[in-house]
């Protein structure tokens, strides 16, 4: 994997969303299970919701990150080997000239 400041950046970001949505959701359904009034407690579970929300978005982010860095690579493996294709026919051909 990529290790540059941005993708670190979003990995961090992303695990950060789904570890407080996790708590979010354990602390929820059991410490704070019933002990919410209506607005409060939409309140709190549209934070959870948000949280995820956010964790997805920088896990889909990454992704494409990962998928356009895929894309370069295989972009100049190509070129290289196209080069030393071109570079071999090149030798071929002043070799069977001599």
């Amino acid at each position: 994997m990529s290790g540059d400041p941005q993708s670190r950046f979003r990995r961090i970001t992303a695990t950060v969303c789904i570890v407080i949505a996790a708590l979010m959701v354990v602390l929820g359904l059991t410490v704070f299970g019933g002990a919410f009034q209506a607005r409060a407690y939409l309140l709190y579970w549209l934070c959870c919701l948000l949280s995820t929300l956010l964790a997805m978005i920088f896990a889909f982010w990454d992704l494409k990150s990962i998928r356009r860095q895929g894309r370069q690579q295989k972009r100049e493996v190509f070129t290289e080997a196209f080069r030393n294709i071109e570079a071999e026919v090149a030798n071929g051909k002043s070799r069977s000239k001599h």
